[in-house]
C-alpha cells in the first residue's frame, strides 16, 4: 500500500509516497498490518496494489476497467505494480471461454 495523504491528526511515521507491505488484514475491524508504526487514523488515505501473481480479479461490467472489488472473479491475473505512476499491469488469464489454457 502507497501512504497518498495523511490526516490532521494522524500519527504514522510514514512520509506520503511511502510503500509498504501489507502483512495481515482483519475483516471484523477492518486493520491493515504491515511494515509501519502508528495507527491509521481519519484523514490518511491508501493506494492498495494487489500482489503480483494473484488472480482473483475481473474487468467490470464494461470491460473497461479491472474490478478489485468483484468476488469470484479469476480472468485477470496481477503481473506487476507500478507504485511511481500508480499502475497495476495484468494478463488475461482465462480464455473466453473459461477454462485455464491447457498444454498440448
Amino acid at each position: 500500500m502507497k501512504l497518498t495523504a495523511k490526516g490532521t491528526g494522524s500519527t504514522l511515521s510514514l512520509a506520503i509516497g511511502a510503500v509498504v507491505s501489507i502483512t495481515d488484514f482483519a475483516t471484523s475491524t477492518g486493520t491493515f498490518t504491515g511494515g509501519f508504526t502508528g495507527g491509521t487514523t481519519a484523514g490518511d488515505t491508501y493506494t492498495l496494489f494487489p500482489p503480483v501473481g494473484s488472480y482473483a480479479w475481473d474487468l467490470d461490467a464494461a470491460a473497461t476497467n479491472l474490478d478489485l472489488n468483484t468476488t469470484g472473479g479469476e480472468a485477470v491475473q496481477i503481473v506487476g505494480n507500478d507504485t511511481v505512476n500508480d499502475w497495476i499491469y495484468f494478463k488475461f488469464r482465462l480464455h473466453q471461454f473459461g477454462s485455464y489454457p491447457k498444454a498440448m
